[in-house]
């Protein structure tokens, strides 16, 4: 789901770095997307995506139910993936 060409992989440290409204990534479906350009045009407000950076933001991306459009949209900005093992075991120490 949400899968583009990117294949490098980044780590959660990584991730957790990018938490600013100007350097924002984030994670949904293991996929790694640096949406700092697109922060300040969120419907929802920046505030929502400030809130799910530098964590799995997997459920409440799928929680607000977005369209068919924002989904696609979002491809535009992936940059890599998270191993599968990394983000399982951040999930579980934070």
């Amino acid at each position: 789901m949400f899968a583009a060409a990117a294949t490098k992989v980044i780590t959660m440290q990584e991730v957790s770095k990018h938490i600013k409204e100007e350097d924002l990534w984030l994670v949904i479906n293991g996929n790694v997307y640096d949406v700092s350009k697109f922060a300040n045009e969120h419907p929802g407000g920046v505030d929502t995506m400030v809130a799910a950076a530098g964590i799995d933001g997997t459920s409440d991306f799928d929680g607000v139910g977005h369209s068919d459009s924002a989904k696609k949209q979002l491809i535009t900005y992936q940059i890599g993936r998270v191993h599968k093992a990394d983000l399982a075991a951040w999930g579980k120490s934070k």
